[in-house]
C-alpha cells in the first residue's frame, strides 16, 4: 500500500474504505478458512476484498491516517470560525456600551409599565428579549418593540446602532458547541493515531511499507504541529471567555450557544422587523396628512373624506390614579419576567449600573417629546 502518493483515489474512494474495514471476527473467520482451497477460490467479491485487505500489515490504521490527512484543511476550515466567532461574540454582549444601555432603556420600559406591580426591578431575564415583540398595543396595530424603537431613534438616536457592536452574534448563534468539541475531540484523536503510528512504523523499519509511510505521514504531522497548538488554545480562550459572559448575564455556562447567543440575534432581528414596521407606518400616516391636506385646500361647498391622523406614538400622559400609558398596552408586559432584587442569583451582574438620573432624565424627555407633540 503506497499510501496513495499520487492521489490518484478520490477522498469519497477513501472515505467508503474506512466504512469498509474488516471486524475482529471477519478477519478471524477469514484467516481460519486459507487452507480450504476451495472455500477460498468460491468467495464472493466482497470476502475476497477483505482477505486482500487483512494482509495489509495495520490495514485500518492506514486507511485511517490517509482520511486523516486528506480531511485536515476542510476540517480546520470549518471549525477554526465557530471558535473565533464565539470568542469574539462573547467579548461582545460583555463589552458593548450600546447594548448594556438598550437593556437599561428595556428595564426602564418594564418598571415604568409595571409601576405598583412588579416595578423597581434590577434586571430580567435574557429570555425576555425574545418575547418584547409579543405585547401589543390595544388596537393590536403596533408593538411595544415598534415604540420602543420610536423612542430610540427619537431620544436615544445613538443606540439605533447598537447591532454594529455585536457582528459576530448572528454566527455564533448558529454553533452548535456539542458538535464543534466533537470535531475538535475528533481531530485531537486522528492526530494521537497518526503520531503512534508513525512512531510505531520508525521502530519497526523492517515492515512493509514502512519507509513508504514514514515519508508520507513524518512531515506531515510537522507541518499540522503549530496548528494543532492552536487550535487548542483556541478552545481553551473559547471556554473561557464564553463562561465569562454567560456568568455576566447571570446564565448557567452550561447553557447552549446558540440559546445564549440566540436570545440577542433574535432581538436584533425583530428590531430591525419594528424598523420596517415603524417606517411603513410613517409612510402611511404621511399619505393621510397629504391626503387630508389635499381635501382642507379643496374650495367651500366640495366634499371629500377626510380623516384625521392618529399620531404613531401612544399618549404617554400619565392620570391622577395610573401612571401607566392608557391608550398603548393591554397586557402591560406580561412577557416581562422581571426578577426581584433579592434573587441575586439570577440578575445580570453589573449590567444596569447607569446612575439614577439616567430614569429621571429619560421619562422626563420622553413626557416632554409627547407633550410637546399634543
Amino acid at each position: 500500500m503506497n499510501c496513495d502518493k499520487g492521489d490518484e483515489i478520490t477522498l469519497d474512494m477513501w472515505e467508503q474504505l474506512l466504512r469498509y474495514i474488516p471486524t475482529k471476527e471477519e478477519a478471524q473467520m477469514l484467516t481460519d478458512l486459507e487452507n480450504d482451497e476451495e472455500t477460498m477460490s468460491s468467495l464472493d467479491r466482497a470476502d475476497r476484498y477483505f482477505h486482500s485487505a487483512i494482509s495489509i500489515y495495520h490495514y485500518e490504521e492506514r486507511i485511517k491516517a490517509v482520511n486523516f490527512k486528506k480531511k485536515f484543511d476542510e476540517r480546520i476550515k470549518n471549525i477554526t470560525p465557530k471558535i473565533r466567532a464565539l470568542v469574539k461574540a462573547s467579548t461582545e454582549v460583555v463589552k458593548s456600551n450600546k447594548l448594556k444601555e438598550m437593556l437599561t432603556l428595556l428595564l426602564g420600559f418594564g418598571n415604568y409599565f409595571n409601576f405598583g406591580k412588579r416595578g423597581n426591578a434590577m434586571g430580567f431575564k435574557l429570555e425576555t428579549l425574545t418575547k418584547i415583540c409579543d405585547t401589543k398595543s390595544a388596537d393590536n396595530q403596533l408593538t411595544l418593540l415598534v415604540y420602543i424603537v420610536e423612542t430610540v431613534e427619537m431620544i436615544f438616536p445613538d443606540l439605533d446602532s447598537f447591532a454594529e457592536e455585536l457582528s459576530h452574534v448572528p454566527v455564533a448563534a448558529k454553533v452548535a458547541l456539542a458538535e464543534l468539541k466533537s470535531d475538535v475531540n475528533d481531530l485531537q484523536a486522528g492526530n494521537r493515531l497518526l503520531i503512534k503510528e508513525v512512531d510505531h512504523m520508525q521502530k519497526n523499519p523492517s515492515l512493509k511499507g514502512a519507509s513508504v509511510f514514514q515519508q508520507q505521514f513524518k512531515g506531515f504531522l510537522k507541518d499540522i504541529a503549530d496548528t494543532m497548538t492552536d487550535l487548542e488554545q483556541m478552545m481553551g480562550d473559547m471556554k473561557k471567555k464564553y463562561t465569562i459572559a454567560t456568568s455576566h448575564f447571570a446564565e448557567s455556562s452550561n447553557v447552549e450557544p446558540e440559546t445564549f447567543f440566540g436570545y440577542f440575534n433574535s432581538f436584533i432581528l425583530q428590531y430591525s422587523d419594528a424598523k420596517e414596521t415603524l417606517a411603513k407606518k410613517r409612510e402611511e400616516e404621511e399619505k393621510k396628512k397629504k391626503k387630508q391636506l389635499a381635501a382642507e385646500m379643496l374650495p367651500s361647498g366640495a366634499s371629500s373624506p377626510t380623516t384625521r391622523s392618529r399620531p404613531i406614538s401612544p399618549n404617554l400622559q400619565s392620570t391622577s390614579t395610573s401612571p401607566i400609558p392608557p391608550d398603548l398596552i393591554v397586557d402591560l408586559l406580561p412577557s416581562l419576567e422581571t426578577l426581584e432584587q433579592q434573587d441575586h442569583d439570577l440578575l445580570m451582574n453589573d449590567l444596569f449600573s447607569a446612575a439614577p438620573g439616567f430614569f429621571f432624565i429619560f421619562f422626563f424627555l420622553v413626557q416632554r417629546s409627547v407633550d410637546s407633540g399634543s
